[in-house]
């Protein structure tokens, strides 16, 4: 008789608590059954003795087979191998011809027989910033699939198909290029791992370089307005008035990145105190930052809105599209970036003798002085509320330009 050892209940507990493991842990169930779970995922495998060899059998998926499933098929397994049904060897998953590309990364919820297997996403999202919901994530959506090379069966793919895929970055954009590279790369090494595919991964960067990808520069060259021209366009946004032309100007007086600005809600703002507190989850260095707002900044705003109500909101109430501002921007200075502005604001605080350390704090740069770590938060913002002011005061033309004798066009700064 099959003694029964874990509940349904356990078994979720089991499941949530295997989030953020690496490695599988194999819980016993009693009579040689086993729940297995990893990073938030749960099957159950029957092991047994085939002559001199532990084999295992897999029963399913814990999200699909309870516990009394899966003694039930434990139970009828063992009674067909005791009335002379021989256990053939399962074939590996490699032999399969019709998994694309596409189905790794988002996994395989309408393939029964592979339905075992999380896809990439939902295997590694939980180490990511927003988890499955966030910026990494939906990289992988946007460049990984609905294309043609999604669709492409993974038995097809070489070395030359990945480099086609990369054709449209290989330029201007050589950057992207290689973080896309990147990503095809690790899904790769995931489908060979779960045995969708065999042989040496053709995504390699000492592959690619041969066919033709080359190395991305060291530092992003932003494409930046001359310091002199922000407080003309900062009144042509004035007057235009739109929720994006309003994010382009809180983004500018903040000197904040674009990503912080479109995922900003009114519950990050604190118009007491003046301060808007970025989520870690949206902050590059992983940690959460405060940014003193500007007169200038709050009256950009207007009026205060639900906590999770989006900063700046289309016609429907939603947040700005992610290139919402840079679209916007190209319309009324051609060649100019939205991340630009940060260098824009860096190198008018440098004119201004303001030291190297508080303009990193001001854009959220990593600060390594002792100095400047040994002051608690408070103390921060108020170093920083002065630099921002004289900004946002020059920016909305209260104060004269900064005297360049050669205003640079494209200026290099950190992203």
């Amino acid at each position: 008789m099959i003694r029964a050892r874990l509940t349904p209940e356990q078994v979720a507990k089991f499941i949530k608590e295997s989030r953020n493991a690496d490695k599988p842990r194999k819980i016993a169930d009693g009579n040689n059954l086993y729940l297995v779970t990893r990073r938030g995922h749960g099957f159950w495998v029957l092991q047994f003795r085939d002559g001199d060899t532990i084999r295992s059998k897999g029963l399913g998926s814990a999200a699909d087979v309870t516990p009394r499933a899966a003694r039930q098929a434990r139970e009828a397994f063992m009674v067909a191998r005791r009335d002379g049904i021989q256990l053939r060897p399962k074939k590996a998953r490699v032999r399969r011809t019709d998994v694309t590309f596409g189905d790794v990364v988002l996994g395989f919820k309408d393939r029964r027989d592979l339905d075992d297997l999380p896809g990439y996403i939902a295997t590694h999202s939980h180490d990511w910033k927003g988890g499955a919901d966030g910026l990494e994530a939906k990289a992988y959506r946007v460049t990984l699939t609905d294309n043609e090379f999604a669709r492409l069966p993974l038995h097809t793919i070489d070395a030359n198909a990945v480099s086609k895929a990369l054709d449209p970055w290989k330029g201007e954009h050589r950057r992207t290029a290689e973080k896309i590279r990147g990503r095809i790369e690790r899904v790769l090494d995931y489908a060979t791992a779960a045995e969708l595919r065999s042989g040496d991964n053709p995504a390699t960067i000492k592959l690619q370089r041969h066919l033709g990808l080359k190395a991305a520069d060291k530092h992003v060259h932003y494409a930046a307005l001359p310091a002199d021209d922000v407080p003309d366009l900062m009144g042509e946004l004035d007057d235009l008035g739109s929720a994006t032309c309003k994010a382009l100007q809180f983004t500018i007086l903040t000197a904040a990145r674009s990503g912080e600005v479109i995922g900003a809600t009114w519950g990050e703002i604190n118009l007491v105190d003046k301060i808007w507190t970025v989520s870690a989850d949206r902050m590059k260095e992983g940690k959460e930052h405060t940014v003193p707002l500007t007169a200038e900044a709050i009256a950009v705003l207007g009026k205060r809105g639900a906590p999770n109500a989006p900063l700046f909101a289309n016609k429907r109430g939603k947040p700005l599209h992610d290139h919402a501002m840079q679209e916007r921007l190209k319309t009324l200075r051609t060649g100019c970036t939205v991340h630009g502005f940060r260098s824009v604001a860096s190198g008018f605080w440098a004119k201004r003798e303001v030291s190297k350390e508080l303009r990193d704090l001001c854009l959220a740069h990593s600060v390594g002085g002792k100095t400047f770590q040994a002051y608690n938060r408070d103390e921060l913002i108020d170093l920083r509320r002065p630099i921002m002011e004289m900004w946002a005061e020059f920016a909305t033309g209260k104060a004269l330009a900064p005297l360049l004798l050669a205003p640079p066009i494209a200026a290099t700064i950190e992203n």
